[in-house]
């Protein structure tokens, strides 16, 4: 259980901590900062070796907070309305919880702006950093006001019904809240900033001097300057940059050294022991010096603008191998796909990524794992290299493909589907009644009709055709000329309802298929247009269309309770995630263009 709770805390703080730096917005003249602004002091006080670190170098640029607050506002206050009506309706207002978490919600109704987060001693423009001492996290963050924040935190105890300890060390003051799994919650609050802890009694000893300061490092992320250096190797803004150092923690975990990281594992009892094999530590960590760390930052921040990218560290020169994999996207950048509401889509080239599979596997199975702990490594190595001779050539061709959704029609919730055909009757005239057929239910008519396109990239589409008769005789008769149009498809491809009328065509290394006239004159384009430049992988959604296409009508909608979320969905407007590999790995990266 302590296990679990110390993953999920850094894990929901490592995400608060991010959201809260998308917030922070200083107006700058040109939107940019990069460069300007002096290294944070809070710099020195995280080590070196920690196992992992988000901060920010810089407060962030523009008004996306001020942006985001406006949209968010009457959306939040609706939300506390209809819950405290839920708690009315359902008997609930004299549960303490209910009271706590109304009273609580309340801090914030109408303070969902510029003057209200600054009443509550809060910086619209803060610096952060979150970061581990071992695996138990310290977050900081910028604050306005003192007196406003102690204000706050009064406030926010009494809602929640807690009385925390004042405690001190060396002189530094802070408060303890003991939680029911005998973690406790700190925070500790200079003229500045707001310092939050968490730990657990048995590396208290240990914690407490870095959360209060007190600690003297001999290296630290001011002396190492490792995320500048980490920003200017991956070219980051400084706005917010990070990593999770995956080889410390399995070191750490598996063979804990003498120093602070090893010394809080063996404390907090998250050591791996009683491992089967004497090689398992050994090749354990060879695993993960293969997949060293994950790193993030943002690429661009503006107004209108964000982009943000994680990369998973490789090697190996296993991102190199990935880049050698690729495929085509075909048609990837045709403005049809940034038009619509969402498209989606997949680089890889299948024959070379099979190869590359089956050359792994049998390093593996040449040289198995000896960890009985990882025989499952060696059982998945052996079915790779046993059945990837067998797929099918044709697999191999494929390259991409891509598909972009248009349109959705639901069908009327209220309308009857599919029309009955009564069987004729027999006159009432007393006798018995016969055994007759029930009534004939027409095929009704589908849930909802899709307009879109889709692209399949291949070597070859003849031979595509040729192999797909072959493992279905009903094709046997189709004939699709590889001309570059498109024409109605076939009656022996069986084409689902939801997808008629379909139109379907090729040219020498393109199948495309398309639903909707619209649809069928952009595909016709896209199946002749080039593919230059497109990732390993990639899924865009234009949130504001996307919502309205995907909220089925149903006769609830239109309930006066229900929150509105589609001005927020306005707001988000655009966003795109791309998969690509580079010789250091393997990278996402998000791109919002903010409405």
């Amino acid at each position: 259980m302590k296990k679990r709770t110390v993953v999920s805390v850094v894990l929901c703080l490592f995400v608060a901590t991010l959201a809260w730096s998308c917030s922070s917005s200083p107006e700058k003249k040109d939107g940019l900062t990069n460069g300007e602004a002096p290294p944070p002091a809070y710099l020195a006080e995280i080590p070196a070796d920690t196992h992992y670190v988000a901060a920010a170098l810089e407060p962030f640029p523009g008004t996306a907070f001020t942006k985001l607050l406006n949209t968010v506002s009457p959306l939040y206050d609706k939300a506390v309305a209809n819950f405290k009506s839920y708690g009315e309706q359902g008997g609930a207002t004299q549960d303490e919880e209910y009271k706590a978490m109304v009273a609580f919600m309340e801090m914030f109704q109408g303070k969902m702006n510029k003057e209200g987060i600054e009443s509550l001693g809060l910086s619209m423009t803060p610096k952060f950093a979150l970061y581990g001492i071992g695996l138990m996290p310290i977050m900081r963050m910028d604050i306005t006001d003192q007196k406003k924040f102690e204000t706050t935190m009064a406030s926010f105890e009494k809602a929640i019904n807690v009385v925390p300890q004042t405690r001190k060390l060396q002189e530094v003051e802070y408060r303890e809240y003991v939680m029911p799994d005998e973690m406790s919650v700190l925070v500790r609050i200079t003229g500045t900033e707001a310092i939050f802890g968490f730990t657990f009694p048995e590396v208290s000893a240990l914690y407490l001097p870095h959360f209060t300061g007190t600690a003297k490092l001999t290296s630290s992320m001011k002396s190492t300057n490792a995320l500048q250096e980490l920003a200017k190797k991956h070219k980051f803004q400084n706005y917010a940059v990070g990593f999770v150092d995956l080889q410390g923690i399995a070191n750490t975990v598996l063979e804990p050294s003498a120093d602070l990281n090893g010394q809080m594992a063996e404390a907090l009892d998250i050591i791996v022991r009683d491992l089967p094999n004497p090689e398992c530590i050994g090749e354990m960590k060879s695993i993960a010096a293969r997949f060293p760390r994950v790193v993030a930052g943002y690429d661009e921040v503006t107004a209108e603008r964000m982009q943000y990218r994680m990369g998973l560290i490789m090697g190996d020169n296993l991102g190199a191998e990935l880049r050698q994999v690729k495929g085509s996207i075909p048609a990837y950048g045709a403005a049809y796909s940034k038009e619509t509401p969402a498209s989606i889509g997949v680089g890889i080239n299948v024959g070379e990524f099979l190869k590359m599979a089956q050359r792994h596997a049998n390093t593996i199975r040449q040289s198995p794992y000896k960890c009985s702990a990882l025989m499952e490594i060696n059982q998945g190595a052996m079915q790779i290299a046993g059945q990837a001779p067998l797929i099918p050539p044709v697999i191999g061709q494929v390259q991409g493909f891509h598909g972009v959704l248009e349109n959705i029609e639901w069908a009327d919730p209220t309308a009857t589907s599919g029309d009955v055909r009564e069987f004729p009757q027999p006159p009432d005239d007393g006798a018995e009644p016969q055994n007759t057929p029930p009534p004939i239910q027409a095929d009704p008519e589908p849930d909802a009709k899709f307009t879109g396109v889709g692209l399949l990239q291949v070597s070859d589409t003849g031979m595509l055709i040729d192999a797909l008769k072959a493992l279905a005789p009903q094709l046997s008769t189709v004939e699709i000329p590889a001309d570059g149009q498109l024409r109605l498809a076939p009656e022996a491809l069986d084409v689902p309802p939801g997808l008629k009328p379909m139109f379907i065509g090729m040219t020498k290394t393109t199948v495309g298929m398309a639903v909707g006239d619209n649809a069928k004159t952009q595909a016709t384009s896209m199946m002749n247009a080039g593919s230059d430049g497109s990732p390993l992988a990639y899924m865009r959604i234009d949130y504001t269309t996307f919502m309205k296409l995907v909220d089925e009508p149903m006769p609830e909608a239109n309930d006066p309770e229900s929150v509105d979320i589609q001005p927020l969905m306005d707001m988000i407007g655009t966003v795109e995630m791309s998969l690509d590999p580079t010789e250091s790995g393997l990278f996402v990266t998000i791109s919002q263009n903010l409405k």
